[in-house]
């Protein structure tokens, strides 16, 4: 059978990229020839033919076309190319690799920034401004959320700039609560809800004194002796009599 196929090929013309394929790898898949030995026949690389062998094997005749079979799954998850054009769409000034990172972090799927700028060229929907309209990223209103998913993208590996500009907030109070999330982690404060996303009292610690122990006490002496006295007068015989000047 093998050599019968060989005199079939060496009188009918092949036009077909598939059938000259087919044609070189039949030593092969007869035994008569190693793929080194047709390599160095046709002058290819042995990886060239071996890689035709295996699509052979695995695939049939389809799977000698261009580029491998024709019927091989997508390598990149749907969720995955999803996650990478919505935030292109929200966030068209998105680097490959800084995009890439994100991705990763938020899917669990490491993908090359080459792929990243393949899949935004591929579907490049993206660009259209009525596209990027329809498809806003959600802030949240609540301000203990915004401020939990600020440290959350930051700790995908997306940069202030772009949180700033993703959440529509200053770059400055992005910085504020990220450093505030990183003293407490170096404080060892565990859990969600910390108090680094809480706002901080205004009120000041170590308040000065206004009325001091010994004004108190005078102010109660002359009550006592002025029972009737209004503040008015309380306030005269306090400075009159202790020297104390109160508002």
């Amino acid at each position: 059978m093998p050599t019968q196929l060989a005199l079939i090929f060496d009188d009918v013309p092949i036009t077909c990229p598939i059938q000259k394929r087919y044609h070189a790898i039949a030593g092969c898949l007869t035994g008569k020839a190693s793929p080194r030995e047709v390599a160095e026949r046709l002058n290819i690389g042995y990886s060239t033919v071996t890689e035709w062998v295996r699509q052979f094997r695995n695939h049939g005749m389809s799977g000698l076309a261009e580029g491998g079979t024709a019927a091989r799954n997508p390598y990149t998850p749907e969720k995955v190319i999803v996650q990478v054009i919505f935030l292109k769409t929200c966030l068209p000034k998105f680097g490959d690799r800084e995009l890439a990172r994100v991705v990763a972090s938020l899917t669990g799927k490491a993908l090359h920034h080459l792929t990243i700028k393949h899949l935004c060229e591929r579907f490049y929907f993206w660009k259209h401004a009525e596209f990027q309209k329809a498809i806003t990223y959600p802030v949240p209103g609540d301000p203990i959320a915004l401020r939990r998913e600020i440290l959350r993208l930051a700790k995908a590996g997306m940069t202030e700039v772009r949180i700033a500009q993703l959440l529509r907030l200053n770059r400055k109070t992005v910085r504020k609560w990220i450093r505030r999330w990183r003293e407490a982690v170096t404080d060892k404060v565990v859990g969600i809800d910390q108090p680094c996303l809480f706002d901080l009292s205004r009120a000041p610690k170590n308040p000065k004194r206004k009325v001091y122990i010994g004004a108190i006490h005078a102010v109660l002496q002359l009550q006592k002796k002025y029972g009737y006295a209004g503040w008015f007068r309380i306030q005269g015989y306090l400075l009159k009599d202790y020297g104390i000047e109160l508002g």
